[in-house]
């Protein structure tokens, strides 16, 4: 195997994308040797004068470098390029190292050995993730130019939690914060709908709740039934007839997989299932519920957050869980809901990239909405705001400012036209 020589042809034929790729992993004339020393000078005064590297063929012409089949990924060639140079050096310092020691100089000793860390580290030969901001610098403007474009992450069915965070990103941990029975479940399942209806495939972990009880809730959502008289099995004809066919109309989709309490979740299960399936996303309800290492359930909990985060950026894909806030939260006021009353680990906090709490107070109840407060951005600045909570009507939609006199809210709260509503032809793959 010619590495060098494949790893010359795998970036041109790679095109901007793979140079770039390789730049970041640390590719410079110093790791190669012979013809590729000089072909990647080359690419790298073409793109330096011209903003791209040259095509296969003015490359070939111009250099008389030919092209071979490269059939492993770029880090693999990186990898072993490295490996090779590491080896030259570790070896000529270890005659130097046994030199010393032979001698009964360890002083002399010790210091080869410092002076071969520093130089493997100067070129880029430990298995550090270092890179430089700057070489990165053309990320930035990809990442700006999708925005203006306007692409956006997974998206929730609420436009003030989207208009802040411009959808759920790769990486992200996103924290929806609620007491006791206020409505965690359903929030999280009215997520996983629209992602699903975006065409997001999509992964829902239930730490408590049967599997069949799940399932119930999203129909109702999706085919808006009215709870009660749905799980009391009392809809009419016209809504009994609706359900049943609604649902062999999706028998045959996919894109939405669900594992309730039958799943018994451990944090190593999840991420086994996440690595199977490869969602878009990955909802989590009741964090605080998988099971971990720990003594007592706050080192749970802790190793909860801390392993969440990393399954979200290891597998690059947004992390949307529920937790739970104390029985202080937003009492008289949903306004006093702060970061404070969050159960159990303050790790949660430093994890997530967005908490947002729910408050429904008596009134609110009675009232068919619910108050949505911002605890924590990453970035954007969140406004609180108010939804419908009505399960007769299964309305959830984000109230509008004029509709807000009718509850006596005021303007610190956010608009937004409604969003989808159940009955959607879906884009995405559906399975329960």
């Amino acid at each position: 195997m010619d590495l060098d020589h494949e790893l010359i042809s795998l970036v041109v034929r790679g095109g901007n994308a793979v140079y770039s790729e390789a730049k970041k992993l640390g590719v410079t004339k110093r790791i190669l040797r012979g013809p590729s020393v000089e072909a990647w000078g080359f690419l790298e005064q073409h793109f330096s004068e011209h903003g791209k590297i040259p095509s296969e063929e003015f490359f070939v012409a111009k250099g008389q470098w030919g092209l071979i089949d490269a059939s492993e990924p770029l880090t693999v060639y990186v990898d072993e390029i490295r490996k090779r140079i590491l080896w030259r050096k570790l070896s000529k310092s270890y005659e130097q190292i046994g030199a010393g020691l032979e001698a009964r100089d360890p002083d002399a000793a010790l210091k080869v050995l410092f002076e071969v860390a520093k130089d493997t580290r100067g070129a880029r030969l430990a298995t550090s993730k270092i890179e430089s901001l700057l070489v990165s610098g053309d990320e930035a403007v990809d990442y700006y130019d999708r925005i203006k474009a306007g692409e956006r992450g997974v998206l929730s069915p609420w436009r003030t939690i989207n208009d802040t965070t411009l959808g759920f990103w790769p990486g992200d941990l996103i924290l929806f914060v609620a007491r006791s029975e206020v409505g965690k479940t359903w929030s999280l399942l009215q997520m996983a709908r629209k992602a699903w209806m975006d065409g997001k495939k999509v992964l829902f972990v239930g730490t408590e709740m049967a599997k069949l009880k799940l399932q119930m809730r999203f129909f109702a959502i999706h085919f808006r039934l009215p709870y009660e008289d749905f799980r009391h099995g009392r809809l009419g004809l016209e809504l009994e007839a609706k359900f049943r066919d609604g649902v062999q109309g999706l028998l045959k989709e996919e894109g939405l997989y669900i594992v309730g309490d039958d799943f018994n979740p451990q944090m190593s299960d999840i991420e086994a299932a996440v690595d199977e399936l490869e969602p878009d996303v990955l909802f989590i309800d009741g964090l605080y519920l998988v099971k971990n290492k720990g003594r007592d359930m706050y080192e749970r909990v802790s190793q909860n957050a801390n392993d969440a985060k990393l399954l979200a950026k290891s597998r690059g894909i947004p992390l949307v869980a529920t937790h739970q806030l104390n029985r202080a939260a937003g009492e008289k006021n949903p306004r006093d809901v702060s970061l404070a009353n969050i159960s159990m680990s303050d790790v949660l906090v430093f994890n997530s990239d967005y908490i947002i709490a729910m408050v429904s107070l008596e009134d609110d109840r009675d009232d068919k909405i619910m108050h949505w407060k911002w605890l924590k951005t990453r970035e954007g600045f969140g406004k609180p705001f108010v939804s419908n909570w009505n399960f007769e009507e299964m309305n959830f939609e984000q109230l509008e400012r004029q509709d807000m006199d009718e509850f006596g809210e005021d303007d610190d709260y956010a608009s937004s036209p409604k969003p989808d509503v159940a009955g959607e032809t879906a884009t995405g793959e559906w399975l329960f």
